[in-house]
């Protein structure tokens, strides 16, 4: 597969080409052709000039995203080598760390009713479960929004990865809201890393 910074670079030196040549013909035709030939001309280097904006915008979001998500680590049940889980909220969180996702979701939605004193951490796990999977981010950044609204309990954590999900969402505009939501609280949760993603959404 070719690198993203491969093909930045292509789109880029394809983009100034086709500018170059649609100005020079502009040029050209000004004085000897009819109007309708330039303003052929000066629609197809603005239809250039969006999808080369748009371009870098879409790859700019993608690599952010790639670049600062990480799933949250397992610190309810750590598994330890060798052992085997003996109730359902381990095995949610063997599957989960052992990156078998379809099972670890589908024990998630089972504790989610089974517990509801826990929901907001089995939600926010079933959450960057769907992220890791890249699917239904609409449902991520549903799951991580209520968690927020309805309990104090790992704000700052729901808070990063919404932004992640609206980075995935291609979302620019609320990925830096929600940072500076964070940025707000209390906390030392992804510091260094949302201080340096904050500067790059900025």
């Amino acid at each position: 597969m070719e690198d993203k910074s491969i093909k930045k670079a292509i789109a880029k030196s394809e983009y100034k080409r086709d500018k170059d040549f649609l100005q020079s013909l502009e040029k050209r035709q000004k004085k000897t052709k009819p109007n309708y030939l330039v303003a052929a001309s000066v629609v197809a280097l603005l239809g250039l000039s969006i999808a080369f904006v748009f371009f870098n915008k879409s790859e700019s979001n993608d690599t952010l995203f790639a670049e600062y998500f990480v799933p949250y680590e397992n610190v309810i049940h750590p598994i330890s080598r060798g052992e085997k889980p003996t109730n359902m909220q381990e095995r949610a969180f063997f599957y989960y760390e052992s990156q078998q996702y379809k099972d670890a979701l589908m024990v998630f939605d089972s504790l989610i009713k089974k517990e509801p004193g826990n929901k907001v951490i089995f939600n926010f796990y079933k959450a960057n479960t769907l992220l890791k999977q890249n699917k239904d981010v609409d449902v991520v950044i549903e799951i991580l929004k209520n968690n927020i609204e309805t309990s104090d309990k790992w704000k700052d954590k729901n808070l990063w990865y919404l932004s992640m999900a609206y980075l995935k969402k291609d979302n620019r505009e609320l990925a830096l809201k929600t940072l500076k939501q964070l940025n707000k609280l209390d906390s030392n949760f992804k510091m260094s890393q949302r201080l340096k993603l904050l500067e790059a959404l900025d």
